[in-house]
């Protein structure tokens, strides 16, 4: 009976709170580039493709996402990847008043705001990982990494740098967005 009661509050409770849409202060639209402000310090990104191409302008900026979810940390659900339609994923960490994802939303798409941050790995740091993944093929281990590292060094390459900037979003709410 709890059960059944606790369903039907949270069935309730979402069907609230996706009827409430976000209070548009100032809008900018154009038909090559969907995003959009939605106050002075927060930028809305279609997609994960989208927050991946502008991500170093927006770093350490409240962001709000959308997309699929394709993983949820089973042990302690305060991670997971959410990926576009085009299969670029991004990892969410639950910080502040979220505490985890729970892991029924795996599949389900979602809405999600936090602050866009980044991890720089250096070159150094690079290095060695693949001397590590050498030693370990060299003993038999297969150096499932290998592909990583590469197309760390061609980003670092290709964009003139010392270091690969890995992004994420420390994630401080999300809702389900069928």
């Amino acid at each position: 009976m709890n059960k059944r009661f606790l369903l039907l509050l949270m069935a309730a409770s979402l069907i609230f709170a996706c009827n409430s849409a976000p209070k548009k202060t100032k809008v900018e639209t154009d038909k090559t580039e969907t995003v959009v402000k939605v106050k002075e310090n927060v930028v809305v990104n279609s997609n994960v493709n989208k927050v991946l191409a502008s991500a170093s302008e927006n770093v350490d900026k409240e962001i709000v996402l959308f997309g699929k979810v394709k993983h949820v940390c089973q042990h302690s659900g305060k991670r997971c990847f959410i990926e576009d339609k085009d299969g670029n994923s991004i990892k969410i960490e639950a910080s502040g008043e979220l505490k985890g994802f729970n892991k029924e939303i795996m599949g389900m798409n979602i809405k999600v705001k936090g602050i866009l941050k980044e991890q720089r790995i250096s070159e150094k740091e690079i290095n060695k990982i693949a001397a590590a993944q050498k030693a370990e093929k060299e003993e038999g281990h297969c150096g499932t990494e290998s592909d990583n590292i590469l197309k760390m060094r061609e980003w670092m390459k290709a964009n003139s740098k010392d270091y690969f900037a890995f992004y994420f979003v420390e994630g401080t709410e999300y809702e389900i967005n069928n």
